[in-house]
C-alpha cells in the first residue's frame, strides 16, 4: 500500500515537471511561480528519488526475506508432500486393511443375514409345527375335557352308587348284628361241637395209630401184601386221605403220631406216589431227627420207625432222584443213617446191608460196597446156622452177589463178574436180572452168541415171572421193559418196539411227578443214569 502511494506521487511530480517545461515563462505564467514551481518540483523527484531508492532498498530486503520465505515454504511444502505421501501410503494400506476388514464383515453380515434367513426359515417351521401342536392339544384338550365330563358323569354315577351301597351297608350292618347277638346264642353249642370234632378227630389219629401198630410188617411184606395187609392198607389211606390238611399239620408236630406219617409215607411209595411218600416220611422224619444223644435215648420201636423212615427216603432218592441235587449222595446220606440207627448193631437186619451196598456201588465207592456185602454173607451164615433165615431174607442172597457182578462189571473184571452171576442162578435159575448180566458180560468178552441165549432166557424168566403185570413201581416197570426190549430187538423187533413203547409209557407216567427222575444203571455207561438217558442209550 505504502509503495503504491509512493509511485503515485512520484508520478504526480514527473507530470509537474513536464507541465513546466511545455509552458514557458514568456507565454503569461509567472516565472517566479515557475521556478519556484520547478524547485519544488525539483525538490520532490529528488525526494521521490531517495524514496524510491529506499524503497527499492527495502523492497531487495523484502524481496530477499521472501526468497527465504518461500525456500523455507518450499522446504515444508516439501516436507508436507512427502509426509503426504507417507500418509497416501498409510492411507492405501490401511484402506485396503479396511477394504479387507471391510469384506470379512460384508461376508460376516452376509453369512449372519444367511443365517437370520435360515433361522427365519426354520423360525417359520417351528412355528408352524406349534402351530400345528396348537391344533393338536387344542383337540386333545377338547377330547379332554369330554372325557373329564363323561368321568365326572361316571363319579356322580359312582357317588350314587356309594350312597346305595352305604344303605345296603346299613341294612347288611343291622343284619349282621342280629347275626353276631345269634352268634353268641350259638356259641357254646358251636363250641361244643369243635371239641367234640377235636375228639373224633383225635380218635381218628389214635384209630390210625393203633392200626400202624396193629398191622406191623417187614419191609418185604409190602412190596408183595397178602389179602388181609392189602385191606388194611387200603383202609388206612381212605381214613387218613379223608383228614383235613388243618388237622395233619396240627399232628405233624407231636412225635407220637410219627408212625403213622411212615406208614403212609410206606404206602404212598409202594403206590409210585412219590410226591405223598417223599412229604409223609419227610414229616416223619422231622418228629424222628437222627442225633446221637436221640439215638441213644430213642425207644427200640421209635428207632426202628426211624431207620426205616431214613431207609424209604434212601430208596426214594436212589430211584427217583430229584433234579436239584445229587441224589445217590442223598440216598447215601439216608441210608448210612438208618444203618446206625438200626442195621449197624441189629445183627438180624440183611436189608439195609445190601441196600447200602447198591447205593455205594452206584457213587462208585465199590470196595466200600464188597465191604457191606460181606458183612451180609457173615449174617445169612450165622441166620443160616441158627436156623432164623427167612424166606423173604433168603431172597437178598441173590441180589446181594448181583451186586457183587455188577461192582466187577463196572471194573470190568468180565471173570469174576461172571462167576459172581453164576452164583446168582445157583440159587435162583429164574432170575432174569442175572441172565440179563451174564449176557452183558459175555457181550463184552466177545460172544454174541452165548450172549443172545442169555437174552433169551432172561426174556423167557421175565415173562415166566408176571412181574411185567404184578411190580407196581412205575421204576420197576421201566427197567422191566428195557430188559425185555434189549432181549427182544436182536430177535423180534416187532415184540421189542411194544416192550420199549409200555416203557416210554410209564415214563410219561413219572414225568407227571415233579421234581423227580428215575435213576437206572447204565450198562454202557456203567452208572445210574436219568431214565432219559437211559431209555435214550436203548434206541440207539
Amino acid at each position: 500500500m505504502k509503495h503504491t502511494n509512493l509511485l503515485s506521487r512520484l508520478f504526480s511530480a514527473g507530470l509537474i515537471f513536464c507541465a513546466a517545461q511545455a509552458f514557458p515563462q514568456g507565454r503569461g505564467a509567472p516565472i517566479d511561480s515557475l521556478a519556484k514551481t520547478q524547485q519544488q518540483t525539483a525538490s520532490a523527484l529528488r525526494d521521490a528519488v531517495q524514496k524510491l531508492n529506499e524503497l527499492n532498498t527495502r523492497m531487495d530486503y523484502e524481496v530477499a526475506a521472501n526468497h527465504e520465505r518461500i525456500e523455507s515454504f518450499k522446504e515444508i511444502t516439501d516436507q508436507f508432500f512427502l509426509l503426504f505421501a507417507v500418509i497416501s501410503a498409510v492411507g492405501t494400506v490401511f484402506g485396503v486393511w479396511i477394504g479387507y476388514r471391510g469384506s470379512r464383515q460384508q461376508a460376516e453380515i452376509q453369512g449372519r443375514v444367511l443365517r437370520i434367513y435360515d433361522n427365519q426359515a426354520l423360525i417359520g417351521e417351528k412355528y408352524g409345527e406349534h402351530a400345528s401342536h396348537i391344533l393338536d392339544s387344542q383337540e386333545t384338550y377338547s377330547r379332554g375335557m369330554a372325557q373329564v365330563t363323561t368321568a365326572f358323569r361316571d363319579i356322580l354315577d359312582d357317588v350314587k352308587s356309594v350312597l346305595s351301597f352305604r344303605v345296603e351297608e346299613g341294612k347288611m350292618a343291622l343284619e349282621a348284628l342280629k347275626a353276631r347277638e345269634e352268634a353268641a346264642r350259638l356259641l357254646p353249642e358251636i363250641q361244643k361241637e369243635l371239641a367234640e370234632l377235636r375228639r373224633e378227630r383225635d380218635a381218628q389219629m389214635d384209630d390210625l395209630l393203633t392200626d400202624t401198630l396193629r398191622h406191623k410188617r417187614s419191609r418185604h411184606e409190602f412190596t408183595e401184601p397178602d389179602r388181609e395187609l392189602s385191606a388194611a392198607i387200603f383202609q388206612f389211606r381212605i381214613k387218613m386221605d379223608g383228614m383235613s390238611k388243618l388237622f395233619l399239620d396240627k399232628y405233624a408236630s407231636q412225635t407220637t403220631y410219627a408212625p403213622v406219617f411212615y406208614y403212609r409215607g410206606v404206602i404212598a411209595f409202594i403206590d409210585s406216589d412219590v410226591l405223598t411218600a417223599h412229604k409223609m416220611l419227610s414229616l416223619s422224619e422231622k418228629l424222628m431227627p437222627f442225633t446221637e444223644t436221640g439215638l441213644k435215648e430213642m425207644p427200640r420201636d421209635l428207632r426202628i420207625h426211624a431207620a426205616f423212615t431214613q431207609f424209604y427216603l434212601a430208596l426214594i432218592h436212589k430211584n427217583y432222584g430229584h433234579k436239584n441235587y445229587d441224589a445217590m449222595r442223598t440216598a447215601h446220606d439216608h441210608i448210612a443213617k438208618s444203618y446206625r440207627m438200626y442195621g449197624q448193631d441189629e445183627k438180624s437186619e440183611l436189608l439195609t446191608l445190601v441196600t447200602f451196598a447198591e447205593i455205594l456201588s452206584y457213587l462208585p465207592d465199590l470196595d466200600t460196597a464188597r465191604g457191606y456185602l460181606k458183612e451180609l454173607y457173615n449174617r445169612v451164615e450165622l441166620k443160616v446156622k441158627s436156623g432164623s433165615l427167612t424166606k423173604a431174607e433168603a431172597q437178598y442172597i441173590p441180589r446181594a452177589h448181583l451186586l457183587d457182578g455188577n461192582t466187577f462189571f463196572v471194573e470190568k473184571r468180565w471173570e469174576e463178574a461172571r462167576k459172581a452171576y453164576d452164583k446168582v442162578l445157583e440159587i435162583n435159575k429164574r432170575s432174569y436180572y442175572a441172565h440179563h448180566s451174564l449176557g452183558q458180560v459175555l457181550k463184552e468178552e466177545g460172544n454174541p452168541q452165548q450172549a443172545q441165549a442169555a437174552f433169551d432166557k432172561a426174556l423167557q424168566c421175565l415173562l415166566e415171572s408176571k412181574h411185567l403185570e404184578l411190580k407196581p413201581e412205575r421204576s420197576t416197570q421201566i427197567m422191566l421193559n428195557a430188559l425185555a426190549y434189549l432181549c427182544l430187538r436182536a430177535v423180534d423187533p416187532t415184540d421189542a418196539k411194544l416192550r420199549l413203547d409200555a416203557a416210554n409209557d410209564h415214563l410219561a407216567k413219572v414225568r407227571e411227578i415233579d421234581g423227580f427222575e428215575i435213576k437206572l444203571f447204565s450198562f454202557k455207561k456203567k452208572r445210574p443214569v436219568s431214565h432219559q438217558e437211559f431209555l435214550g442209550e436203548l434206541m440207539n
